[in-house]
């Protein structure tokens, strides 16, 4: 995942935001930033927009990073701190790899111990078409309305794709893997409530939500 991984592409976040940043208000475009719910340290949730970021790996310090800097070159800008996304017309790429898990057997562990609020990108996409057409500069949270573990949105993801969960795939924990990663990064989407017609819907709601389409 994101969180985990190292190198040219976290070192990149920090000076590309600055460069966007920048070019935003010397052209008087308007700026929407992506963030993370890693800029959080996954103690003391749930979190607001005014909660004070604390990261613990290097993808939330280098994403915590780039807010400060796109708030202090554009304060008009908005930044969107968001949490898992997931597809439901195709597979995205950790669930890809957990569909891969059940066809070879390999050992596949889905923590749960680590809670998040996801949202279905066709959904989020709908919000952040909404965001662009208003002024809203600050911090905006676009996240999901329940917290789901990562065992409970894996598997809830495979029987979705029509996938029987196999032997080999099984609960694991944060602190088993040996990796840094916050364990509970509910988000309160308060300020989003207020501001936006668009409601992040549940994993319930995005599947029914999803079937209703396809009918």
């Amino acid at each position: 995942t994101a969180c985990s991984e190292q190198g040219k592409g976290i070192e990149a976040i920090l000076p590309a935001a600055g460069l966007l940043a920048m070019q935003s208000v010397e052209r008087n475009i308007r700026f929407i930033h992506l963030s993370t719910d890693q800029v959080f340290d996954g103690t003391s949730a749930p979190y607001t927009e005014e909660s004070p970021t604390n990261p613990i790996n290097p993808y939330g310090h280098a994403k915590a990073q780039a807010e400060e800097l796109i708030r202090s070159l554009n304060p008009k800008a908005t930044i969107i701190r968001t949490s898992l996304l997931y597809d439901l017309r195709t597979p995205d790429r950790q669930t890809t790899r957990l569909i891969k898990a059940t066809q070879t057997g390999e050992p596949y562990r889905l923590f749960v111990d680590e809670l998040r609020c996801p949202v279905w990108v066709e959904n989020f996409a709908k919000v952040l078409l909404e965001v662009a057409t208003m002024d809203a500069p600050g911090i905006l949270h676009i996240a999901g309305p329940e917290s789901l573990n990562r065992w409970d949105l894996g598997i809830g993801l495979l029987h979705h794709f029509g996938i029987t969960p196999t032997p080999n795939i099984q609960q694991g924990t944060i602190e088993e893997s040996g990796l840094v990663r916050p364990k509970n990064l509910t988000m309160i989407s308060s300020r989003a409530k207020q501001l936006l017609r668009t409601p992040p819907f549940s994993f319930l709601e995005a599947r029914e939500k999803f079937q209703n389409l396809k009918i």
